[in-house]
């Protein structure tokens, strides 16, 4: 009887430190997941249709990093342009607010 109890004490002391040791991993990794939705609030993509003046439209993929266009990316197999040049702030502030 008396092995019985310090055999239950020792797997009541051992699941405490387990989840003792639990809390403490998680609390530390509780601040990568507000660094990670800050970097996707400044790194995001996104589609846009781009049209010139006779109304003839192409699909982009826009990809914006600190409010800026990093890329351009044509969609689909319709050309339009093949680069498509994005230098100007105000657009760079219209693509990517």
């Amino acid at each position: 009887m008396k092995n019985l109890i310090l055999i239950l004490t020792a797997i009541i002391i051992l699941t405490l430190l387990s989840m003792i040791i639990l809390v403490q991993i998680n609390k530390r990794n509780t601040s990568i997941t507000a660094s990670v939705i800050e970097e996707l609030k400044s790194n995001y993509s996104y589609t846009k249709a781009i049209c010139n003046s006779t109304n003839f439209c192409q699909d982009y993929e826009i990809t914006c990093k600190n409010n800026k266009i990093t890329s351009t990316r044509k969609l689909k197999s319709a050309q339009l342009d093949t680069n498509l040049k994005i230098e100007h702030v105000e657009l760079n502030d219209y693509f990517c607010k």
